[in-house]
């Protein structure tokens, strides 16, 4: 009588080829999975900058004390709170930070305005621990001049 079925060679030998396999995709996939994550995160923070752009420049005489003290270099920077572009409705409140998991009605950070040598305003995405700048966005109100 002939026994049908593997030997423990054969078992061992797809069990080899598999580990080998495995070895060679998984940094792969996890390599995929972290350019994901930072990929949703760059989409999350490009639309808080693209809504604090829009909020300031639609409410350019709102802000002109701030936007004269940059260009007279009288200051370097100033601060939007994220919360009040988005109930201002310039972001989607359920717009969500892949880093945290907060919606942005929860996001605690702010946008830093600043102006290059050409008189562009550039906006930067800054959260609470990003040093010098997460502690004057902590202690920052979203800048009206009245």
């Amino acid at each position: 009588m002939k026994n049908k079925g593997f030997t423990l060679i054969e078992i061992l030998g797809v069990i080899a080829i598999m580990g080998i396999i495995a070895m060679i995709a998984l940094p792969n996939i996890v390599t995929s999975l972290k350019k994901a994550d930072q990929n949703k995160q760059n989409i999350y923070q490009n639309a808080i900058l693209q809504g604090g752009e829009i909020f300031v420049e639609q409410n350019r005489d709102l802000f002109t004390v701030r936007v004269a003290n940059l260009k007279s270099k009288a200051s370097t920077a100033f601060y939007i709170k994220v919360a009040d572009v988005v109930t201002t409705g310039y972001v989607q409140s359920t717009l969500t930070n892949a880093a945290t998991g907060l919606k942005a009605a929860d996001d605690t950070g702010c946008i830093k305005i600043t102006m290059d040598s050409n008189q562009a305003l550039l906006y930067t995405y800054v959260s609470l621990t990003d040093g010098a700048d997460g502690t004057a966005c902590s202690t920052a109100h979203t800048n009206i001049d009245k």
